[in-house]
């Protein structure tokens, strides 16, 4: 495994002005990484502009307060003080918490696609779709994820991606490494445990249904299922 993302690439990419007065008028797609709800969580908003071809990144990280004591990350609560990361009472992270959120979204922004593993967000998921939003699922395989993937580095490298300098996702970005497999795919992993990649996930997830969000095209095979539109 070799460290995927050029991080002098991926900073010279930030813009700390970067608000949603200046993106809410694009039609964005939201993905979700819900791993463990003892963990981090993340929700990615990608916002794309279709005369420019930039994209625009704005997401948020949830943890559970028991889960910043256990973790040894002394990061973690000057991110919480600084608005980073949003700390749920209790000792798992409140998904209920995380639906208020989307249900906010909603209301402000054209949300084309919420994208979800379904592995531990079902529920939400099931939740959400009674609410009226379009949720897709989408299965994080290699199929799903190398050439996504290999698109957000290309756009990272070209200037076409605009963040707002969120150091939870710089350091998760800068957690992933990637294994090149004999027919060029790849795929993001973590060398250990407490290298948390679940941003870089999610906002690989959000480019996906940006870039291939036509229900008509099959584009990532048998374990793409549309849930709702």
């Amino acid at each position: 495994d070799t460290a995927w993302m050029t991080m002098t690439s991926w900073d010279k990419c930030a813009d700390a002005s970067l608000d949603f007065e200046r993106v809410k008028h694009l039609k964005c797609v939201v993905a979700l990484d819900l791993a463990s709800k003892v963990d981090v969580a993340a929700k990615v908003r990608l916002f794309h502009c279709e005369e420019t071809g930039l994209y625009y990144v704005k997401s948020n990280f949830y943890l559970p307060e028991r889960a910043i004591a256990a973790s040894g990350n002394s990061q973690y609560e000057g991110w919480q003080r600084e608005g980073w990361l949003t700390v749920t009472p209790g000792d798992v992270t409140d998904f209920d918490q995380i639906e208020l959120d989307l249900e906010a979204d909603m209301s402000q922004f054209e949300i084309e696609e919420v994208a979800f593993d379904p592995w531990q967000a079902t529920q939400l998921a099931s939740h959400m779709i009674d609410k009226g939003a379009p949720m897709v699922e989408l299965r994080q395989t290699v199929q799903n994820m190398s050439e996504p993937m290999k698109q957000l580095e290309a756009l990272v490298l070209q200037g076409k991606l605009v963040h707002d300098g969120n150091p939870v996702l710089a350091w998760m970005i800068s957690n992933v490494v990637c294994h090149r497999d004999v027919k060029d795919n790849i795929y993001p992993r973590k060398e250990r445990n407490e290298n948390k990649i679940d941003g870089a996930v999610a906002l690989i997830m959000a480019l996906s249904r940006s870039i291939y969000s036509n229900p008509d095209t099959v584009v990532f095979g048998s374990d793409y299922e549309l849930v709702s539109v």
